[in-house]
């Protein structure tokens, strides 16, 4: 694809715009202090999480719902029924609190994977570029990209399921539902990639939409805004745009949605 030279930045010119971020209406999703390490290569893979904080209903409820929602998609959240929303809503933020994340963060990564049409927590279906799941990972940011001890690259053409076989690789995949492994067929484990890439903390604060900007980049196409295509640039605005203007919202929703579901 054509590249696009211009950085994309967001638009903090909005004084209204900016006080409405620094609102802290949900307190009890903002205690994510983990420092966040460099931005130095997003593609780099952090530490995974050795114990989950699942309950055991974790797969029972993921299987019930994967069998009546597989490959449905809601224009909006509210179309969504209670039962998927909230098992949705309810695993993001538990997730992203256990990862240091903001979760509008995480979410709006899955809004720009679908380009701005709407939400698909359990796709049914492989995309061209081998991509699979709600977050859209692919064998080679789920494996990684290193070469191990021998000089070995990971497969491209399948996805590694062992924890320790894909730390060789520096890969993102991870074992978060606690069932062995890491599958990105698990809504829980490709989250949880996920939040291994986005590391924005908290978008409370106007600087963090740019940088959700600069990770949704690397996130989509491996390469920074100012050298990635415009289609790219096109997906981090519709992520950007999208955490812009629902934040507070989306932040109640998930603090209901973990009142209603007992997934840890």
């Amino acid at each position: 694809m054509e590249r696009h030279s211009e950085q994309f930045k967001p638009d903090q010119s909005n004084t209204e715009f900016n006080a409405y971020l620094q609102e802290d209406a949900v307190s009890a999703l903002h205690a994510m202090s983990r420092k966040v390490e460099s931005q130095a290569d997003t593609l780099d893979h952090l530490p995974e999480l050795k114990i989950s904080n699942l309950s055991s209903t974790y797969q029972t409820l993921e299987s019930e719902l994967k069998e009546k929602y597989s490959g449905k998609q809601y224009k909006n959240l509210d179309d969504m029924p209670k039962d998927l929303r909230n098992f949705y809503l309810a695993l993001v933020g538990i997730i992203a609190e256990e990862k240091g994340v903001d979760p509008v963060a995480l979410m709006a990564t899955h809004f720009a994977e679908k380009m701005g049409h709407g939400w698909q927590p359990f796709p049914d279906h492989v995309s061209s570029a081998g991509a699979t799941g709600v977050g859209q990972v692919t064998p080679g940011f789920w494996n990684g990209w290193h070469r191990d001890k021998d000089g070995r690259t990971s497969p491209r053409n399948r996805f590694l399921t062992d924890p320790a076989e894909i730390a060789k690789y520096g890969g993102s995949g991870v074992d978060f539902d606690g069932d062995g492994k890491a599958d990105p067929n698990s809504l829980a484990d490709n989250i949880a990639a996920t939040a291994s890439t986005i590391r924005v903390t908290d978008l409370s604060k106007p600087s963090e939409l740019g940088k959700l900007r600069s990770e949704l980049c690397v996130y989509n196409a491996g390469k920074s805004c100012q050298n990635a295509p415009l289609v790219t640039n096109h997906y981090a605005s519709i992520g950007v745009n999208w955490a812009r203007a629902n934040r507070l919202p989306i932040l109640a929703m998930i603090a209901a949605a973990r009142e209603e579901v007992e997934l840890s």
